[in-house]
């Protein structure tokens, strides 16, 4: 599979604005997926707070999906980083959570 992406971010005030676009296609199967994403981040005190839209365009099954995400994210060690993202997905009508961390 190769991929491409892009991302542009500026800051309002304390917030930072982010876009982006991913593209990938699979070398041995018919795949193909594009995402656009916007995301504002907004930091506090302790944790920082994301909101975050992406449209996924998946050209095999000639389907899209919207999805509607927040994400919770910690700092508690300078070197250690936490990651809880809650995503809601209108084409599986539901939610999914994904939990990461990063040293």
């Amino acid at each position: 599979m190769g991929s491409i992406a892009a991302e542009w971010t500026t800051t309002n005030g304390d917030n930072e604005i982010v876009l982006g676009a991913w593209y990938a296609e699979a070398i041995s199967a018919n795949y193909i997926e594009l995402n656009l994403a916007a995301a504002d981040i907004i930091p506090f005190e302790t944790v920082q707070v994301t909101f975050g839209y992406t449209w996924l365009d998946l050209e095999k099954d000639d389907e899209s999906d919207n999805e509607l995400s927040i994400e919770f994210g910690a700092s508690p060690l300078e070197s250690l980083d936490f990651t809880a993202a809650f995503v809601y997905s209108t084409e599986a009508g539901g939610t999914f959570v994904e939990m990461f961390y990063s040293i």
